[in-house]
């Protein structure tokens, strides 16, 4: 059970990003990024990997052949599939995939200078 309360506190802050994007507020990109980096590090962790395991489990092993043992072999399995899928550096929840459409160009010089892209073109007409 606490397996599953890491996993499901993963997803829960996960999906709270995804409603605060959608929301008013915006996320920068940086937030985007230490978050991408959190929710990833906490399903690859041990309870993170359990939790999910534990969610895909009944579902995969009642569809499989009786002859591949997957009560037997799926743990295994899974914490090396569950590890790269959830990879907070390459995998689902690397900020090049997580905040793809956070971290736009445009976002992140806006971050660094206070400038969008926008304003730079109306000031370039005017000069």
């Amino acid at each position: 059970m606490f397996y599953q309360v890491i996993f499901a506190t993963a997803f829960l802050v996960s999906f709270a990003s995804g409603a605060a994007i959608d929301g008013d507020e915006k996320m920068s990109c940086p937030d985007c990024k230490t978050l991408a980096f959190t929710v990833g590090s906490l399903a690859v962790s041990e309870g993170g990997l359990n939790g999910s395991y534990s969610l895909v489990r009944d579902p995969v092993c009642k569809s499989a052949p009786k002859e591949l043992e997957c009560e037997k072999n799926l743990p295994a399995f899974w914490n090396i599939l569950g590890s790269w899928i959830f990879n907070p550096l390459e995998g689902w929840y690397s900020d090049q995939y997580f905040c793809e459409d956070v971290c736009t160009s445009e976002s992140e010089n806006e971050v660094a200078n206070g400038i969008s892209c926008r304003t730079c073109e109306i000031g370039k007409s005017v000069v």
